[in-house]
């Protein structure tokens, strides 16, 4: 296709993550038009937003469905029934149990909806194309040909599922290779990227998405107040936040043992559980827990994923939280949110906060599978009031001086539009960037042949 340059930013994803809808209203908010595209089939054609939501199966055509089920669908098949035999493969790279729930069994959707997603996602004649999640989308972002394609990995898309097998890996790998520009939210991530999947520094950009100063803040003692009466909470109670997705690999039963000893301990404390999508099984045995000890009344469980307004409330009012996802965690949202509200955070012992803590971050490090470390830092918070302060105090300059929202929106934002800039005048078009001024000549530079002619062989 002719590259124009003047269509909607098109995302390729599942239009039910807070993460498409977020980044989405940010470049509305810009003058960009979006519209999704995915894979999914049992979604309505637009959002309570407005935005558009187009499904790929209606862009199947009956020679794609018999090229897809009669010949690439029985040799994957295939091969994904060898997968198990990785498993040993998988947790020596990844140094993570094949039993978890980052194991990825499956890859064959991830490329058999490939070419009807990239169809779909081209005739919507993009300005650009924006996968999110490697594994998912990386193989339809790459055959997006023909204009500027990039992929923002989520972290366990890199970290622990490319590694699942070597067909995998191989997907993974492919994708980055015939891509423009890959987005981690995180410096390790992105070092990770160059290493392992050998891909050119200059396409992987770390930009870590920020956080929303203006909507998270710390409640004021009259705010906290009326919160506390709303969620029956105590208004003198020291509050702990757990606002990660409330599931095993996320540390969500080690974060409620060291919860629940430490209120056996501290009756002047409370304890908030978010839930997040498709985790209900485990509030549920959460809760049954809770009663069976006398503690439910202490806690306050969310159940599925919550409105960001109902997120927000509640971190403005916790003293102290906990993030315990182990590998494949990058710079959480839920982290920069929860600590921008100003509760410190007990956080898993990971690279890329380290990376954090020599830019200013404080936070007490923990091994995410350790009950008792988590505790120990639990009873730190409720004796070391000063201590809680400083760090919070910290916390917020590190917060205002590297994690403001719309400053790394806006870098983002520019790094895609010097790609799109480059196809322009690749197509002899003057292109007008929202980060310089209008008519401004960039210089005069095609797409290489790398991300003009890469073809993706799955």
């Amino acid at each position: 296709m002719t590259y124009k340059g003047d269509g909607p930013a098109v995302m390729l994803c599942d239009p039910t993550s807070i993460f498409p809808s977020h980044l989405a209203a940010y470049w509305r908010s810009k003058g960009l038009d979006v519209v999704f595209v995915t894979d999914r089939s049992d979604l309505p054609r637009a959002l309570p937003d407005g935005t558009l939501v187009v499904r790929s199966c209606d862009y199947e055509t009956p020679l794609m469905r018999k090229i897809t089920r009669r010949l690439m669908s029985p040799v994957l098949y295939r091969l994904e029934k060898t997968v198990p035999r990785f498993k040993e493969r998988f947790t020596r790279h990844t140094g993570v149990s094949a039993d978890s729930e980052l194991w990825m069994p499956g890859f064959v959707s991830s490329l058999t909806s490939a070419w009807p997603t990239a169809r779909a996602a081209l005739a919507q004649r993009p300005r650009f194309v924006f996968g999110h999640e490697a594994t998912a989308y990386g193989p339809a972002t790459a055959l997006c040909r023909g204009v500027p394609r990039i992929i923002f990995p989520w972290g366990g898309d890199v970290f622990t599922k490319a590694e699942s097998s070597p067909y995998h890996f191989a997907m993974v790998k492919l994708s980055f290779r015939a891509v423009d520009l890959i987005l981690p939210g995180a410096t390790t991530a992105a070092r990770h990227i160059r290493e392992r999947f050998a891909v050119s520094a200059k396409k992987v950009q770390a930009v870590g998405w920020g956080v929303d100063r203006q909507r998270f803040t710390r409640a004021d003692a009259e705010q906290r107040k009326a919160l506390c009466i709303k969620w029956g909470i105590e208004a003198g109670a020291t509050i702990f936040l757990n606002p990660r997705r409330f599931r095993p690999v996320w540390g969500a039963f080690v974060a409620l043992e060291a919860f629940m000893r430490l209120a056996v301990e501290q009756p002047a404390t409370h304890f908030i559980l978010f839930g997040g999508l498709f985790t209900e099984e485990f509030t549920q045995q959460a809760r049954v827990k809770l009663e069976a000890e006398g503690l439910l009344s202490r806690f306050t469980l969310l159940e599925g994923d919550a409105p960001l307004e109902v997120c927000s409330e509640l971190m403005s009012i916790s003293d102290a939280f906990v993030s315990l996802l182990g590998r494949g965690d990058m710079r959480s949202s839920s982290v920069l949110q929860a600590v921008a509200t100003g509760a410190v955070p007990i956080i898993s012992d990971l690279p890329e906060y380290r990376e954090m803590e020599r830019l200013g971050f404080a936070g007490q490090f923990v091994r995410p599978d350790s009950v008792e470390e988590v505790l120990t830092a639990l009873r730190f918070c409720m004796t070391n009031p000063e201590k809680v302060r400083d760090m919070a105090a910290r916390n917020q300059v590190y917060i205002a001086e590297h994690e403001d929202h719309t400053r790394q929106l806006d870098k983002m934002l520019g790094l895609i539009d010097a790609i799109c800039a480059r196809y322009t005048r690749g197509g002899e078009r003057w292109y007008n960037s929202p980060f310089s001024e209008k008519g401004h000549r960039t210089q005069d530079e095609r797409p290489s042949d790398e991300r003009t002619n890469a073809r993706l062989t799955l």
